[in-house]
């Protein structure tokens, strides 16, 4: 049995359907790719601009070590829904802020850039962007194609083979019969003979008519082939010059500088660059004059003198200006223009336009900076300096050399070795074993203060205050910057306030205990006087005379006591208020004097006097000097004791720079628990004594007040006493009280 042949008809209907399906799957895929390729190209291209833009705009942030707003900006872009991840890294890959995470490249877009401030990179900068919504899209658009495709093919199946089926079955015959005449030369009609198919009778008739045509085709084939290569020569040129164009434009478009060609100032040819740094659009650029974008009109006119002279006689030149742009802010540009045509600038100029205006804040910004920090230092006449950890190496400011009198050359440029230069002997373990702690716990700010030692061997005190202003990516400080300040005068005055207020204390307590005892001692005498009036009025109502004159006698005494003390007091208070006027003095006649004055008590107890005959002739108070003596003499002569040979000896001797007096006897002695009292105000060693207590409390304040120093040698009691003092000088007059 023969096998049935396939009808024409239904192979055509089929290769037809299936020739639509593969043009439109083969549109459809190339659709896909072609989107998936430019929607990636232009996710490509704005993962560029974003990395530009944030390069562009983290730079001063970075450089200023300003972190809120490296994170408000990384915040701002956290918001935009293209972005998956961002990581804004300093310049030693320590991050500051950082979101999400990298996806593979199948799923996103990825770019690494450094961020750089004037040539040099300041930090970096990681981010990638998500394919996932335009994968969505061409997904959806996917779903949709297929669907199309499905009921498009099911539509052309049906209706394709129904009219193949009506109206292909006939024409192929005749066209069959048709060639079949033709390959014999007879081109009269004939009807179709029956027991072919029709691809058969085709396919038959082709045959015949090959042997036809081929001489034709030999020919033919040569001059096909000569057309061939000259068709695909001009096709490869036609491509070339196509990609040049493309990429041209693509690069006129994508810069991220201001590009465009300008004819007798006359602009043309803007890209996007130009028009995003002027705000402008491309109509309202094109055609117009370039004097519109100036920031006036000398500007303008200046521009061009200089410009157009340079670009006359070179290929290239280049200008600072400012332009104005639609919004009417003022940038700052760098104009740099090129011959269109070499050698000819009548032909036309390209120009481009590179906006510095961010950096010409930065610049200005940092110029205000440094000159703060340079009137800061300078007001507070701190010295800087700047330590390099790792490196050991040591900048510091000429006030930091000049605050311990050296030249800036003449510091060592290492820390350790520059310590022990400055730092006193006695501060420098102290001072170099907190700075070690510092480094290994520290946090916060590092502050010290210590002993230094200048250049000539003087001693400064110095406050060293500093922290740590970089660390190495496992933490490590690498650096640490501070301040040296000379705090000298600060320390001598909390010195003189710690001296102020321990005397000051001394004084309160003495004031106190002077209070109480001038209460004390004056309460004595007056509760005599009132006694002994008592007594006196009962005695006069007795009218006993003798009782009477006794009474009398009492009263009489305990007044003069009060007087005496009110006296001696009274001098007390004027010490170191009403100064006599300087004179010379000659302490040997004053001491003479002063003999004389209490010879009465000397010769009733047969004290002998030795005075020094090399006694020195000083300046000075001299009623307030022969107090001094007297006070002294005289104490020494009532605590002299029982002896067979009592002695008092008045002389001067030299202990180093200083003349020390001294008036010694061979009395009753002071034991030595009792020598800060002997100078206390109303503080008798013996109360049975006579005296107020006052008269050495008084000599104190005399020789105190002249500059000198006062104090008591005794071995113990029974070995005499000795009252040692210096007077340096004479005390400035005061205003009366």
């Amino acid at each position: 049995m023969l096998l049935k042949k396939k009808s024409i008809s239904t192979s055509m209907t089929i290769g037809l359907v299936t020739t639509v399906i593969l043009i439109v799957a083969t549109l459809l895929v190339v659709q896909y790719v072609t989107q998936r390729y430019a929607r990636r190209a232009e996710m490509e291209r704005k993962a560029d601009e974003y990395a530009v833009g944030l390069t562009t705009i983290l730079a001063i942030p970075l450089w200023t070590l300003d972190i809120a707003n490296t994170e408000h900006i990384g915040e701002v872009y956290r918001q935009n829904e293209l972005f998956a991840s961002l990581n804004i890294m300093d310049n030693r890959g320590n991050s500051i802020f950082s979101f999400g995470m990298l996806p593979p490249p199948s799923q996103g877009i990825i770019r690494t850039q450094n961020i750089a401030f004037e040539g040099e990179t300041i930090g970096y900068l990681e981010f990638s962007l998500s394919l996932e919504p335009y994968n969505k899209g061409l997904n959806g658009l996917v779903q949709a194609a297929l669907l199309t495709l499905a009921v498009a093919t099911l539509v052309i199946l049906l209706a394709t083979g129904a009219l193949l089926r009506v109206f292909m079955r006939k024409p192929l015959a005749a066209l069959v019969r048709g060639m079949d005449s033709v390959s014999r030369g007879d081109f009269s009609s004939h009807p179709i003979e029956a027991g072919f198919s029709e691809l058969e009778n085709i396919v038959s008739t082709f045959r015949d008519m090959a042997g036809t045509i081929q001489a034709r085709e030999s020919a033919l084939l040569q001059v096909n082939q000569v057309l061939s290569k000259e068709v695909a020569e001009r096709k490869i040129a036609e491509e070339a010059r196509a990609k040049s164009e493309s990429t041209l434009t693509a690069i006129f478009n994508a810069a991220p500088i201001g590009i465009g060609q300008v004819h007798n100032r006359i602009i043309s040819w803007p890209n996007e660059g130009l028009m995003n740094m002027t705000g402008y659009t491309s109509a309202e650029l094109n055609d117009r004059p370039s004097e519109f974008l100036y920031a006036s009109n000398e500007e303008f006119k200046r521009v061009g003198n200089i410009i157009y002279k340079s670009i006359a006689t070179k290929e290239t030149a280049s200008i600072e200006s400012r332009w104005i742009t639609k919004q009417g802010e003022t940038i700052d540009v760098i104009i740099t223009l090129s011959h269109i045509v070499p050698g000819d600038p009548d032909a036309g100029l390209v120009f481009t336009a590179l906006d510095i205006t961010a950096r010409k804040r930065a610049e200005a910004a940092l110029r205000e900076s440094e000159q703060r920090l340079h009137l800061a230092l300078t007001g507070s006449n701190d010295g800087l300096w700047d330590w390099g950890i790792t490196t050991d190496k040591l900048y510091y400011s000429p006030r930091f050399a000049d605050i311990l009198g050296y030249g800036e050359d003449e510091l060592p440029c290492d820390i350790s070795a520059c310590y022990k230069l400055i730092t006193h002997p006695d501060d420098y373990d102290r001072v170099w074993q907190f700075t070690q702690d510092y480094l290994t716990h520290g946090h916060g700010e590092f502050a010290q203060e210590f002993r230094g030692i200048t250049k000539n061997g003087a001693t400064r005190w110095i406050m060293m205050r500093g922290m740590i202003a970089e660390r190495s990516m496992e933490g490590e400080p690498t650096r640490m910057v501070g301040t040296h300040k000379d705090i000298s005068e600060r320390k001598a005055a909390e010195k003189m306030r710690e001296e102020l207020i321990g005397e000051l204390e001394d004084k309160n307590a003495e004031l106190e205990r002077f209070t109480y005892t001038v209460s004390h001692d004056l309460k004595s005498p007056i509760i005599t006087i009132k006694g002994f009036l008592g007594m006196l009025e009962r005695d006069m109502d007795a009218h006993d005379q003798e009782r009477i004159k006794s009474d009398i006698n009492r009263i009489h005494q305990a007044a003069d006591k009060m007087q005496l003390l009110l006296d001696e007091l009274l001098e007390l208070s004027r010490v170191g208020r009403l100064v006599n006027q300087p004179e010379d003095i000659d302490l040997k006649q004053l001491t003479l004097d002063v003999v004389e004055l209490v010879s009465g008590r000397l010769e009733k107890k047969n004290i002998a006097v030795n005075i020094q005959d090399d006694l020195p002739v000083i300046r000075g108070d001299r009623p307030r000097i022969q107090e001094v003596f007297l006070n002294i003499v005289d104490n020494a002569a009532k605590f002299i004791g029982d002896q067979d040979n009592p002695t008092i000896t008045i002389g001067v001797r030299q202990e180093g720079d200083d003349q020390v007096f001294f008036v010694s006897d061979n009395g009753i002695g002071i034991k030595k628990e009792h020598f800060g009292k002997v100078f206390s105000l109303f503080d008798q060693l013996d109360p049975k004594k006579e005296g107020t207590g006052i008269g050495l409390a008084l000599v104190q304040r005399i020789v105190e007040v002249h500059g000198g120093t006062i104090w008591v040698e005794s071995d113990g009691p029974g070995t005499g006493t000795t009252f040692c003092f210096t007077l340096p000088g004479m005390p400035q007059p005061a205003a009366p009280a």
